[in-house]
C-alpha cells in the first residue's frame, strides 16, 4: 500500500509539478520512526483541512486517510496509545500553492519512503518497546 502511495506521489510530482533540478529545496527533513505511534502522528500532521480542488492533491489525501485508518486499526490492536486525531492549523498557502503543494509532496514522499525502510518499527508502539521485549 504504501509502495503504492509513493509510486502515486512520483507521478503526480512529474506531471504536475515542473521543477528545475537545479533549485535547491533545501536540506531533506528528516523526521524519524520510532515506531507506530510516532508514524501515525507524523502522517497526521501531513492531512490538510483544505485541499485544493486539483484532483490529484486530493487523491494523495484519500489515500494518506486510508494509510491512516489502517494504521489505527493497527496500533489499536497493539494497544497503542493514539495521538491527537486533530491536525495542526495551517497558515493560509494559497499564495504559494504551487510551490507549498509541491513541498507538503516532497516531504510526503521522503516520509513514507523511510516509512517502507523501516517498516519493521511498526510492530511497537516506540522503539523503547523493543528493549523490554528483548530481555
Amino acid at each position: 500500500m504504501v509502495q503504492t502511495f509513493i509510486t502515486r506521489i512520483e507521478k503526480i510530482m512529474d506531471e504536475h509539478f515542473k521543477f528545475s533540478r537545479e533549485i535547491d529545496l533545501g536540506p531533506r527533513n528528516y523526521v524519524p520512526i520510532d515506531g507506530l505511534t510516532s508514524a501515525l502522528d507524523h502522517l497526521r500532521m501531513q492531512l490538510r483541512p483544505e485541499v485544493p480542488q486539483a484532483q490529484h492533491l486530493q487523491q494523495v489525501q484519500m489515500d494518506l486517510k486510508t494509510l491512516l485508518t489502517t494504521l489505527e486499526k493497527l496500533a489499536i490492536s497493539q494497544r497503542c496509545p493514539l495521538p491527537d486525531s486533530q491536525p495542526p492549523a495551517y497558515k493560509d498557502e494559497t499564495t504559494y500553492s504551487v510551490t507549498s503543494n509541491y513541498l507538503y509532496l516532497l516531504e510526503l514522499h521522503w516520509y513514507l519512503e523511510e516509512l517502507c525502510l523501516y517498516m519493521d518499527k511498526l510492530k511497537w508502539c516506540k522503539d523503547m518497546d523493543v528493549a523490554g521485549l528483548c530481555c
